[in-house]
């Protein structure tokens, strides 16, 4: 919950060399119209280009900003779950130093929020924004968050159908404290959604307010390169590229953990199963990677 005295919003930029887009960002920060108080928390990850100049001259003139330079690189999930734990916003959201945003979206965002009881995110709708501040074409879901069955919600945002969206949504703090935050693999946005549905509705403004930006640099992007905090982030915290495998136990998991009697538990079960069913494929390529390194893993260097 937000501590006695707390802003209203909280808004938590995790960043890792992110100078290129940087100031596009901040500039949207020091235009966004919002009614009650605001704090920033930017959190970079022992960036090696300009960022720590940047974000000091930026919080030299906007004192929402607070600037924290970690004497290490976290890893991903560990510095977007440090501005959440840093901060007591009764509202938080998650900010992406490449993304943009219009000046009402987060009065918008709240206003949603408070407007519906049961509420847990609210998002805009969403258009892409090239590496030249050129817009793209709009990323709509395929599907609402605000259907009244939690369970729904839930396996809906487990689906690999959506972008993960709601990973920047503007969000009750209530709520994100019952999820387990981001967990160190790929596809803990996935999962955070999935449980984030489980704790209330997710709603949607139809005007476009958010800008997801489209560039070579994005996380999304550089597997592949040398970059062994990145590629590690692709796969489970032991090591293995069965990541589908391990994303399906942790759904479980999160069933297991949420807030639900057991009749809705055991609907949960159910549903996990035909998800299952759904996503075979992609199950038995990662149960057949799982068993390859089970195999091979007597032979491999310094075993």
């Amino acid at each position: 919950m937000a501590a006695k005295g707390a802003p209203t919003l909280s808004i938590g930029m995790p960043v890792y060399n992110g100078a290129k887009y940087l100031e596009h960002t901040l500039g949207c920060l020091r235009k966004m119209d919002f009614a009650g108080d605001v704090e920033v928390l930017v959190s970079d990850n022992a960036s090696t280009d300009e960022t720590p100049e940047v974000i000091r001259a930026a919080a030299a003139e906007d004192p929402r900003i607070r600037y924290v330079r970690q004497s290490a690189n976290l890893g991903p999930a560990d510095n977007f779950n440090y501005v959440f734990q840093h901060t007591t916003g009764e509202f938080f959201t998650w900010l992406a130093s490449d993304d943009l945003f219009e000046p009402n979206y987060h009065q918008r965002m709240v206003d949603l929020l408070r407007s519906r009881a049961g509420t847990a995110g609210a998002m805009a709708r969403v258009r892409l924004v090239d590496e030249h501040n050129q817009l793209m074409e709009h990323a709509d879901e395929p599907f609402d968050g605000d259907h009244p069955d939690p369970i729904e919600r839930f396996i809906r945002y487990a689906g690999f159908n959506h972008f993960c969206q709601y990973s920047y949504s503007v969000v009750r703090r209530s709520a994100m404290e019952k999820t387990r935050l981001l967990l160190p693999f790929w596809s803990s946005d996935r999962l955070w959604c999935a449980e984030l549905a489980l704790n209330g509705l997710m709603l949607r403004d139809p005007e476009t307010l958010f800008y997801v930006r489209q560039h070579r640099d994005r996380l999304t992007r550089r597997m592949g390169r040398r970059d062994r905090v990145t590629t590690s982030f692709y796969l489970t915290p032991s090591g293995s590229r069965a990541v589908t495998l391990h994303y399906a136990k942790q759904l479980r998991e999160a069933i297991e953990l949420a807030d639900l009697s057991e009749a809705d538990k055991a609907r949960g079960r159910r549903a996990l199963r035909g998800w299952a069913v759904r996503n075979s494929p992609k199950l038995a390529r990662s149960a057949g990677r799982a068993t390859l390194e089970k195999v091979t893993k007597p032979f491999s260097r310094g075993a």
